[in-house]
């Protein structure tokens, strides 16, 4: 805690405590899962590591997705197109 403007400082942080409750209640309402991680944390990479990965759970293979066009018939878009630029001329 800052020494200079404590008073000040100490609303602040509790303000700050009680948003991050209020958002951590609201994303684990909606069914999310909350991880917090402070910046001190990041120097210790093992110890984040394994947090992270009992939070996340073990890795899974992702299926690939199957690329699809925007639009159902892509050649038939891009025809209509030339056709009105054409007739634009």
């Amino acid at each position: 805690m800052p020494k200079t403007n404590a008073d000040y400082w100490r609303r602040k942080i509790e303000r700050n405590r009680e948003r991050y409750e209020m958002q951590q209640a609201a994303l684990l309402e909606a069914g999310w899962g909350v991880l917090t991680v402070w910046e001190c944390e990041l120097r210790r990479e093992d110890e984040i590591a394994a947090r992270l990965n009992m939070f996340l759970g073990p890795a899974r293979v992702a299926r690939p997705v199957p690329r699809m066009g925007r639009y159902r018939d892509e050649r038939r878009m891009t025809d209509g197109v030339q056709n009105e630029l054409d007739a634009s001329q």
